[in-house]
């Protein structure tokens, strides 16, 4: 399945409630964990690029690292247009996983809110 890297990242949370749940059902819960594992590598992925990234648009201080102010990095201004398009481009890659389909009323138990529903809503089968 080709995914947004913007949609994987975004998955995070109701990746994580659900591989926390118990009670699962044996199947669900190992079509939970080949999804998780699949998607925290990209996400895994995602976080070293975009580190770097960060860090080679980043003011530095005298020791070379970047300056972080207000919890993000001090990107300058005539860096922040191309930066900006650089993490566009990261955040829009199209990524091809192998997701396991599993049945909403399957991971009831997981107590997810709506937006965490609605980030996992690619690996949900609606079908009767």
């Amino acid at each position: 399945m080709k995914l947004l890297m913007n949609d994987i990242v975004r998955s995070e949370s109701a990746l994580t409630a659900l591989g926390n749940t118990n009670g699962l059902s044996s199947i669900v819960a190992y079509r939970i964990f080949k999804n998780i594992k699949a998607l925290h590598e990209e996400i895994t992925l995602y976080n070293e690029t975009r580190k770097k990234l960060c860090f080679a648009y980043a003011n530095k201080d005298d020791k070379g690292n970047p300056i972080i102010k207000n919890n993000s990095y001090d990107i300058p201004k005539d860096k922040k247009e191309q930066f900006d398009n650089e993490f566009q481009e990261l955040i829009n890659m199209e990524v091809d996983i192998d997701i396991k389909k599993i049945k909403l009323e399957d991971i009831d138990k997981a107590g997810l809110s709506p937006f965490q529903i609605e980030s996992i809503e690619f690996m949900l089968d609606f079908k009767k």
